[in-house]
């Protein structure tokens, strides 16, 4: 039985044998009157097999070059594909010189899908493979040799189509109102994938528009992330769109100037301001935007404030400026920190020092005082009290005799002693 896939009038060794052997056993019984007709049967019929042998034996088995796109069709209207078919590649005996020729475009595969239903198919592919051109080429194998295909139900909804910038104006330019042709799309596919769907879009790439124009672009499904989402259709596939281009606005640089109001707690004080940006682009009709030197913030309130704040602020705008890229009627901001430290003052004190391993039999002459100089924040100093500071030496192995001795302070949390490192006293020990 001949292969659906044999191609041209080629037969394979198993076919020559057997039209062989029914020629001969034909022959073979019209031949038993004429012995010279029974001769040239046999002659006839090792031709033949000689013939196929070669041509079988001339023939190189191979990969075809590229893949062969699986396309489903007849799937029913409530339903939709959820895994498009990826490629397949396509192993096939061919003679030598037509190889020389032969690719994935000389097959096809179409998948038809009008006995399944909803849910998931494992199909064989071979049934689906068919030829274009037949000559000299014989199927030999498919990978996969089959494919799970999922059906879903097919849902349709209407989406109000958006637009995705790419690229940046030249200088001088505005983008303003873009506008389609068509107010709605359809998109329309399996219910898993339709409902992922957040926007559909055209790419928009502006960096080459001087003025207001029209042009045709795709539409295309995005999901809440941003990501394409494919196997879905969109009708129509593309719309016309009117993109509005403003000339006549100048750009200028400007810095950003900080409007503050209230003080911070007591015995604090601002010690820095920063915005960032520092400098802002402003976008704005020429006689206009000349006459702004600065931007300002609305009011930051560091009423009460005793550390470090960072707030995020709008942009108090004159009217006709915007921001450059920024929307019209959308405010702009600025980040504002401000730094609050504490006051820091200086006081001196006179304390008595106290002996620690003071010799047995020991004495001092009299009692070491010493003055230090104390700086800290306001509100510490004026609490300050004289019990809260100790000043010691330690006199351990000390004999008789005058030395003079590191002196060691120790202050409340937050206060300082300037050149605590070099403080000493003259003392005088006697037995």
């Amino acid at each position: 039985m001949r292969d659906r896939f044999d191609l041209d009038e080629e037969i394979t060794r198993e076919e020559a044998l057997e039209l062989v052997k029914r020629l001969w056993n034909r022959v073979f019984s019209a031949a038993k009157s004429s012995p010279s007709l029974l001769i040239i049967s046999f002659l006839l019929s090792l031709s033949l097999w000689i013939f196929v042998t070669d041509s079988e034996n001339s023939r190189r088995v191979d990969g075809v070059p590229g893949l062969v796109s699986v396309i489903p069709v007849n799937v029913a209207p409530d339903l939709a594909v959820v895994n498009v078919p990826s490629g397949l590649k396509i192993y096939a005996a061919a003679t030598s010189d037509r190889w020389d020729s032969l690719t994935a475009a000389d097959f096809q595969a179409s998948l038809d899908l009008s006995d399944y239903g909803e849910g998931e198919h494992l199909i064989d592919i071979i049934p689906h493979i068919s030829f274009g051109n037949k000559t000299s080429v014989r199927l030999v194998e498919v990978e996969p040799s089959q494919i799970l295909i999922n059906l879903e139900s097919r849902i349709t909804k209407l989406v109000i189509p958006g637009s995705r910038l790419t690229g940046s104006l030249a200088s001088g330019l505005e983008l303003g109102a873009i506008k389609f042709s068509t107010p709605e799309v359809s998109v329309s596919g399996p219910k898993s994938r339709i409902e992922l769907i957040d926007s559909v879009a055209v790419w928009l790439d502006v960096s080459d528009m001087q003025s207001t124009s029209s042009r045709f672009l795709s539409f295309h499904a995005f999901d809440m992330n941003g990501s394409e989402i494919g196997g879905i259709s969109i009708s129509p596939p593309s719309g016309e769109v009117q993109v509005e281009i403003a000339r006549n606005r100048s750009i200028r640089q400007v810095p950003v100037s900080l409007l503050i109001s209230g003080i911070p707690k007591s015995g604090y004080r601002i010690s820095d301001v920063r915005a960032y940006p520092a400098v802002v682009e402003l976008s704005g009709p020429q006689e206009f935007i000349n006459e702004v030197n600065k931007i300002y913030t609305e009011d930051v309130d560091i009423g009460g404030e005793s550390e470090y704040v960072s707030k995020r602020v709008a942009l108090t705008l004159p009217s006709g400026i915007g921001i450059l890229g920024g929307a019209s009627d959308q405010k702009s901001f600025v980040t504002v920190t401000i730094d609050i430290v504490p006051i820091l003052v200086e006081t001196s004190l006179q304390l008595e020092v106290t002996p620690n391993n003071l010799g047995e039999g020991l004495a001092l002459t009299e009692p070491a005082r010493v003055v230090i100089d104390i700086m800290g924040p306001i509100e510490l100093i004026s609490d300050l009290s004289p019990q809260a500071i100790t000043a010691t030496v330690d006199l351990f192995e000390l004999s008789a005799g005058s030395h003079n001795v590191k002196v060691v302070v120790t202050l409340p949390e937050g206060l300082t002693v300037e050149n605590i490192g070099s403080l000493t006293v003259d003392l005088v020990v006697v037995e």
